[in-house]
């Protein structure tokens, strides 16, 4: 996940070789993971749905938050950002 979701950045968010930031954060709470992904982009066009993805990377994505009964929720910010939760099975 976080590879593909670098990878998205690195090659939209900053066109023209602008330099940026990207941020990943990690936490526990109650047995949920939480990640944390930012970056200080261009943002994400208003015709991307992460929940209904048409793009490769997006789909990439999804389907390896699917694999880990995990969910994903766009996160306001300047750029574009995310935040992916799931359950720690024991």
């Amino acid at each position: 996940m976080i590879n593909e979701l670098v990878f998205n950045s690195l090659k939209h968010a900053y066109p023209d070789n602008v330099k940026g930031n990207i941020n990943i954060n990690t936490e526990m709470k109650d047995n949920i993971f939480i990640l944390t992904y930012t970056d200080d982009g261009i943002g994400l066009p208003e015709e991307i749905n992460i929940n209904e993805p048409h793009t490769l990377g997006f789909i990439i994505i999804k389907n390896l938050i699917e694999q880990i009964d995990g969910t994903i929720t766009e996160k306001k910010c300047e750029g574009t950002g995310f935040e992916i939760k799931f359950k720690i099975k024991k």
